[in-house]
């Protein structure tokens, strides 16, 4: 029986499925979570999604972009995950001003994760990124970790 990869959804992941402004990515997004319930993934998000989400003012949509994430398994946020995020940023690889980007892709390292997936072009979803984060990785003897969207994730099912 073939692995199953095992993926990260960072915060973007449930705000395009209610994204009424990107048409085409709240659909890819829609498809994508079609495809999360076929369990073709080991699926998994962390407490500082949540953290996150939880900061949305209206009710409603936070209750809507948590209950995407419903049973969906949580991964803590450590100190080792905290430090590693600070590399990323002191390297380059994540702007500070995304430190809470740095720290989602921390901790799917630190997790052993495959895969973050997000729809964060500008500095997570990108070779640039990609390729940095690989090498930091390999340096320090951590598993080599993707980024990839979710239309990529959905095309290699």
């Amino acid at each position: 029986m073939e692995r199953k990869l095992k993926i990260y959804l960072e915060t973007t992941i449930p705000n395009f499925v209610y994204a009424d402004d990107a048409p085409e990515e709240r659909d890819i997004t829609k498809r994508f979570f079609d495809i999360l319930k076929l369990h073709k993934f080991e699926v998994f998000t962390s407490d500082a999604v949540i953290v996150e989400i939880n900061r949305t003012r209206n009710e409603s949509h936070r209750n809507n972009l948590l209950r995407a994430l419903d049973g969906i398994e949580r991964l803590p946020v450590s100190a080792p995950c905290e430090e590693l995020a600070r590399e990323y940023i002191h390297h380059k690889i994540i702007p500070a001003k995304f430190e809470p980007d740095a720290l989602r892709v921390a901790i799917a390292t630190l997790n052993n994760l495959d895969v973050v997936v997000t729809w964060n072009m500008e500095h997570l979803a990108n070779p640039k990124a990609r390729i940095a984060i690989r090498e930091l990785n390999e340096r320090k003897n951590f598993k080599a970790i993707d980024i990839a969207t979710p239309e990529e994730v959905i095309e290699s099912v």
